[in-house]
């Protein structure tokens, strides 16, 4: 790049956010800017992220003390130097990511969990919760440039520059450490966190068996040894947080998982595994537990695990089950005690024993988009009320269904007090009502509040409504949809309303 060029782009992230108000102090920035501008070497990188860093702060000490830094014509300095002032906090949880290979892309919730598993995120902030927490520390450096945003799969991830991902690595060599089949190396007694990039771990278990503090083992690639194997060599070790493994050897996992009693989070997505032990739940302090397609049925006893925060099946492809359509999770039995749990996407109500509605009674944490179907197993709106829906203050998508296979245009008096007492909580911004079949809408259907955050509203086979009650017409940005088609033929002017598009 020309100077020019290069000063103007320096300037532009040294002088983005927040206006500088006075015209003195906005001059002797500009001084200062100019005279960093000329000893960053024209890297655009260093450009980016020291400019990023200097706009935090805008102050004629900040900017000076950058100006005593002799060594910005290298890159390397520059990032280290904006590194140096990141919170102690985010740079051991940038110093992470150094684990994963250059390239890697990286999905935030994903990378969040992992943090919270290892401790490193401080949940004293009463106001938000420690998920939200740590993307807020991932959301620093992404605006420090630490990482960049890149479309992938219709969803968006994150990549590290080989530079900053250089950084990374040799800042963070003592702790973290990335075993590689073309790269190896004697791995250093102090790791603490190791990922596994090799064909098969039995050459190196000498090797990893020496790591007395080792806390973290992620399998990048998966490896061709006998889980069994491996396990029961290797990752016997009491103190492990984190265990990810990529294994196509086996269809069970072993049963001395148990042993693993500080485990606070497993990943056995890329397996084999149709089978858990039911060794795997008695393991307490699990937070985290997130498993193939493959597995088909959980036990009973995963109640047990009280402090489970999410429980995750996964495709085949490795994506997350979570369309509230698709069966994200095989049924379990008094899945209410599991009070910690954040999503669920779907639950069936049955008659049966440990399947009722009233297990959703105190799941308030739950959040994203919640299912709830076979609501004619629902008998009086007691039951409906116990669910406690509208204490359900995170969810953003809520589905209520009932199933019918015939008789459809009869009018059920029971649906109306069964949907009373399911209020949902007012943040909702979708709302879907299936198979409803009473003429009237609820008495918390009438009330503003659940109108101020809807985005979309959808009734789908409601054929006993005689039409659309006025207070989701009046001008809101949502959209509204009907999808049986009497109502279609009853409103043919409203089947789509949209203000935002």
């Amino acid at each position: 790049m020309e100077d020019a060029e290069f000063l103007a782009l320096f300037k532009n992230h040294a002088f983005s956010g927040a206006e500088v108000g006075e015209h003195s102090l906005r001059q002797k920035l500009e001084e200062i800017a100019e005279k960093l501008g000329t000893r960053l070497g024209r890297s655009p990188l260093a450009a980016k992220t020291v400019g990023l860093q200097l706009s935090r702060k805008k102050d004629i000490t900040s900017w000076k003390d950058a100006l005593k830094k002799d060594n910005f014509s290298d890159p390397t300095k520059a990032l280290l130097w904006s590194y140096d002032k990141l919170d102690p906090h985010l740079q051991r949880c940038f110093l992470y990511c150094s684990l994963f290979p250059k390239g890697h892309r990286y999905d935030i919730t994903e990378l969040v969990h992992l943090w919270m598993a290892e401790g490193f995120i401080d949940s004293c902030n009463g106001n938000k919760g420690v998920e939200d927490i740590g993307k807020d520390c991932f959301s620093e450096m992404v605006s420090l440039s630490f990482f960049q945003p890149i479309d992938y799969r219709c969803r968006t991830t994150y990549v590290m520059h080989d530079l900053i991902h250089d950084l990374a690595q040799s800042l963070s060599k003592e702790h973290c450490f990335r075993l590689e089949d073309n790269k190896v190396a004697e791995i250093p007694y102090t790791v603490r966190h190791l990922s596994v990039c090799v064909e098969s771990m039995i050459q190196h278990k000498q090797s990893i068996c020496k790591l007395h503090q080792l806390r973290t083992i992620i399998c990048i690639d998966p490896v061709i040894d006998d889980i069994s194997d491996v396990f029961n060599q290797i990752l016997r070790n009491s103190k492990l947080r984190v265990l990810y493994l990529s294994v196509y050897n086996s269809s069970k996992f072993p049963e001395s998982i148990d042993e693993l009693k500080h485990l606070r989070y497993l990943k056995i997505i890329h397996t084999w595994i149709s089978e858990l032990p039911r060794s795997l739940f008695a393991l307490y302090h699990l937070q985290f537990l997130k498993f193939s397609h493959k597995v088909e049925s959980l036990l009973d006893k995963v109640c047990n695990l009280s402090k489970l925060w999410c429980l995750e099946r996964h495709s085949c492809y490795g994506d997350r089950v979570d369309h509230p359509y698709n069966n994200a999770l095989p049924r379990i039995p008094n899945i209410g005690k599991l009070t910690l749990l954040q999503q669920l996407y779907n639950f069936s109500v049955q008659k049966q024993k440990g399947y009722e509605l009233r297990q959703l009674r105190d799941m308030n944490e739950l959040g994203g988009i919640l299912n709830v179907t076979n609501l004619e197993n629902v008998s009086a709106k007691d039951e409906a009320l116990e669910s406690n829906l509208y204490r359900k203050t995170h969810l953003e998508s809520l589905h209520l269904g009932w199933s019918y296979m015939d008789d459809i245009d009869v009018e059920d008096s029971l649906h109306l007090e069964i949907l009373e007492g399911l209020m949902p909580p007012p943040q909702l911004r979708e709302l879907t009502i299936k198979g409803y079949r009473s003429a009237k809408y609820p008495g918390w259907f009438l009330e503003d509040s659940y109108f101020e955050n809807l985005e979309t509203f959808e009734l789908v086979n409601c054929t006993a409504l005689e039409g659309l009650n006025p207070k989701p017409l009046n001008p809101k940005p949502w959209e509204l949809l009907l999808t049986s088609p009497q109502e279609c033929a009853k409103t043919k002017d409203i089947t789509l309303s949209s203000s935002r598009s």
